[in-house]
């Protein structure tokens, strides 16, 4: 489902009509639009992308895409990826936000989402202990 939503998001022969097929993917597959919106989002971070350039790029969260490409993950387990990714700050190094992702799949095969977000969590906790601050 992500790789469809993914080619209709970004095909490789020109540039995204996101709202011009949102309502054709409405009337066909009978989901909000919210969820069509949503699916984009994350069909963009767990499929490869293009540079300016051209040439291909991993996708954004490569340990997450493999376990959706194998099957191994449900919808919740893909939203409480997403959002303990998002929770993490930009100052995180790099392989610390590789290792937290590679955990959290890892556990994902094998727990329940709601585990999972309180896993994300206490990772977002150990990884920036002060918080976030505005």
């Amino acid at each position: 489902m992500y790789r469809v939503f993914g080619e209709i998001a970004d095909p490789p022969d020109g540039a995204g009509f996101v709202p011009a097929v949102r309502d054709k993917l409405w009337a066909r597959l009978r989901i909000t639009p919210k969820e069509i919106t949503r699916r984009f989002k994350i069909a963009a971070r767990i499929r490869p992308r293009r540079s300016l350039t051209g040439p291909p790029l991993q996708p954004e969260l490569p340990e997450l895409a493999l376990a959706v490409e194998a099957g191994g993950l449900g919808e919740d387990h893909i939203r409480a990826i997403c959002e303990a990714m998002d929770a993490l700050p930009s100052c995180v190094p790099s392989a610390a936000v590789a290792d937290a992702e590679r955990t959290l799949v890892e556990h994902a095969a094998k727990l329940d989402a709601a585990v999972i977000t309180k896993l994300g969590q206490r990772i977002a906790d150990y990884l920036n202990p002060d918080g976030q601050f505005t």
